[in-house]
């Protein structure tokens, strides 16, 4: 494998890696959402509580980037 192929593949995993924490992200939000502790969130995902906490918040404040970018506050309430 060449080092451009290297690169290549290196930019085909961090899209993957960002992927999958954008969904983590979602989901703690909405299980957190829907009662769940962070304490509890982080402990079966073997992270931080720290980490849990800032996800969630993360999360919250890509939606309403979003919101901002699109003018949309309609889904202000999907989203909280």
């Amino acid at each position: 494998m060449t080092p451009t192929e290297m690169t290549a593949a290196i930019h085909k995993l961090l899209a993957q890696v960002a992927d999958l924490s954008a969904s983590r992200r979602a989901a703690w939000y909405q299980l957190n959402k829907a009662g769940a502790r962070q304490q509890d969130l982080a402990a079966e995902a073997g992270v931080a509580k720290q980490t849990v906490y800032l996800e969630i918040r993360r999360h919250r404040e890509d939606a309403l980037g979003e919101r901002r970018r699109t003018g949309d506050w309609r889904k202000a309430k999907a989203a909280s």
